[in-house]
């Protein structure tokens, strides 16, 4: 469940009797990071419309106080587009999505009760992911109409407690039911 709020929001509207309820663009301000929307209709509210959200620098840690993902930290920033198509019956879809990191940061994950052990290649992932300090990162999500989420975390960087700090390229998808995560 999303939780916390952006900063500032505004929102451009017009309410006209023929042409019904239009939104313009809505703005938000996260941190020093920025959220837009494109166009929105309404009302009518069309069969399918398409709606681009705009992310410019947002603070990584402020995503994940917004998805309250505990012993997971990160710092960082994000931009990229999420297209999405907004249905009638408030389904949506997301298109082929790429929100990249525009400088270096890293990523802490520290379960409370301690990650179960897996096989070698689990077991190093976490180890990497106790203090990941990234190069590039990379977040590719598409939704199609049916809610499942596929994600890739591309991502490069080390850590330099594990093997000497030799820089690590991972490659990590997941797909399904993830929305009700959020």
């Amino acid at each position: 469940m999303l939780q916390g709020s952006p900063d500032k929001v505004r929102a451009a509207l017009t309410i006209d009797p023929k042409d019904g309820i239009n939104i313009h663009q809505i703005a938000a301000q996260i941190n020093s990071g920025r959220l837009k929307t494109s166009a929105i209709k309404l009302d009518p509210l069309p069969t399918s419309q398409d709606i681009n959200v705009t992310l410019e620098h947002i603070p990584l840690d402020k995503l994940i106080e917004l998805l309250n993902i505990n012993g997971l930290s990160a710092r960082g920033s994000l931009s990229g587009t999420l297209p999405i198509v907004w249905h009638s019956d408030y389904s949506f879809d997301i298109k082929h999505t790429e929100l990249v990191a525009q400088d270096k940061g890293y990523i802490s994950y520290k379960s409370a009760n301690g990650l179960p052990k897996g096989d070698a290649a689990f077991n190093l992932i976490a180890e990497l992911f106790q203090d990941f300090q990234y190069d590039s990162l990379r977040i590719i999500l598409e939704k199609p109409s049916n809610d499942d989420l596929s994600a890739t975390l591309d991502i490069l960087g080390k850590n330099p407690k594990v093997q000497k700090g030799r820089p690590v390229h991972l490659k990590l998808n997941t797909s399904g039911k993830l929305m009700s995560l959020l």
